[in-house]
């Protein structure tokens, strides 16, 4: 039986793309162990019998540039040795580190050192990541550095995968040669997210558009707060925004609901594991993605988004340069970022012409069928598959 293990500095229950890829390489007959943070949540009884999860004593907690660094280098410091031991014992055939941050694949130097392949997965790029949150120049030196630190990074690793194809198109004008970075979208996944074939309007006598994710700055709550705001007095009666998600501006976004007199028509639901997503999903009439525009959203192509696609929900979306890569208006009620009131106007319209919801669900499903799981998951295994193969391959060159 092969082995792989997969480091990330999350809670495993909540992070889709680690838990999906596990559990389809679990699916495909191998033995998979994670290493990730405590988790918060009751543990998951429909884990497989072929997944370990190891969690180490560290809590995610949002703060200070210092305060992530600090976070970062302590799970790294720990994972170093408890890693090392674990491929001591079990001999991986691969190892996958899932950023951020990107330094994380140097806690696999062991298992390098003896030969495992390292998959690097770059779940963001962490210096636009650290522009958009602290406003650093883009030629600061903290900037700089941590280009190099990704650089190096890309470099330890054997290969590399990332969300979507402006990701992978900024990595490659960084210097990572073409044949070493794959893309791996974030597809909805399929086994989980099947949609209902009942009208949501049947299960509540509101208009319900849905946000669910982490409520920071960066994802744009609160234009779309201020958006519902807008709506007429006879519109707004009729709209319930539900927000599914903890993050650092939950106090902020519910108090601006107080200011705002939104009491009624705003509701917070509360973090909640992967595996109750769908039912929150189904359970909408529209999606919205609000998603502010900076340097790191730029190359953004929203995991909700595309849960909401596949669960054929119209979507309210900022306009941003990735989406309209993968999705044109034809698919999507696109708004100028930060706009609230185009997006206001968004929902007013999808709320009155249901046949434009229909199409819009419609012609976006199709262009979603290109980027299914179904078809991302076969370039997944093959990356793993090949790199296992690979490093076989050179040991029985090195043995003859």
């Amino acid at each position: 039986m092969r082995k792989i293990c997969m480091v990330v500095f999350n809670y495993y229950d909540i992070d889709s793309r680690v838990k999906r890829h596990a559990e389809f390489i679990a699916d495909n007959g191998w033995k998979v162990d994670i290493i990730a943070l405590r988790s918060r949540f009751a543990h998951n009884n429909s884990r497989s019998q072929q997944i370990t999860v190891y969690e180490l004593p560290i809590e995610k907690r949002r703060g200070s540039f210092l305060r992530y660094i600090f976070q970062y280098f302590y799970f790294c410091f720990l994972t170093f040795f408890h890693l090392g031991r674990l491929h001591m014992k079990n001999h991986y055939d691969i190892i996958q580190i899932n950023n951020l941050p990107d330094f994380l694949v140097f806690s696999a130097l062991v298992p390098k050192l003896m030969g495992c392949p390292i998959l690097l997965d770059m779940h963001e790029i962490t210096p636009e990541f650290f522009l958009s949150k602290y406003n650093f120049a883009r030629k600061h030196p903290v900037i700089r550095f941590i280009t190099f630190v990704e650089h190096m990074c890309t470099n330890f690793a054997d290969h590399v995968i990332t969300v979507n194809e402006s990701i992978r198109e900024l990595l490659i004008s960084r210097g990572i040669p073409s044949e070493k970075v794959s893309t791996i979208l974030d597809s909805a996944d399929e086994k989980l997210f099947v949609p209902s074939q009942d009208d949501a309007s049947s299960l509540h006598s509101n208009f319900v558009l849905l946000y669910h994710g982490t409520l920071t700055e960066l994802y744009g709550v609160d234009t779309a707060i201020r958006a519902i705001s807008h709506l007429p007095p006879e519109i707004q009666g009729k709209v319930e925004m539900r927000i599914a998600g903890e993050g650092p501006e939950e106090d902020h976004l519910k108090s601006l609901v107080s200011t705002l007199g939104l009491a009624r028509s705003v509701k917070f639901l509360g973090n909640h594991p992967v595996d109750e997503m769908p039912t929150l999903i189904n359970s909408c009439d529209v999606g919205i993605c609000p998603t502010s525009e900076n340097e790191l959203t730029e190359y953004s192509l929203s995991t909700k988004l595309l849960e909401y696609v596949y669960m054929e929900k119209p979507t309210i979306a900022s306009r941003l340069s990735t989406y309209q890569k993968y999705f044109d208006d034809s698919c999507l009620a696109y708004f100028t970022p930060g706009n609230d009131l185009e997006c206001s106007e968004r929902i007013t319209l999808l709320l009155k012409d249901k046949e434009m919801r229909d199409r819009l669900a419609v012609n976006a499903k199709k262009r979603y069928e290109t980027m299914s799981w179904n078809i991302v998951k076969d370039i997944y295994y093959t990356v793993v598959s090949s790199m296992t193969n690979d490093m076989g391959n050179r040991l029985e060159e090195r043995i003859s």
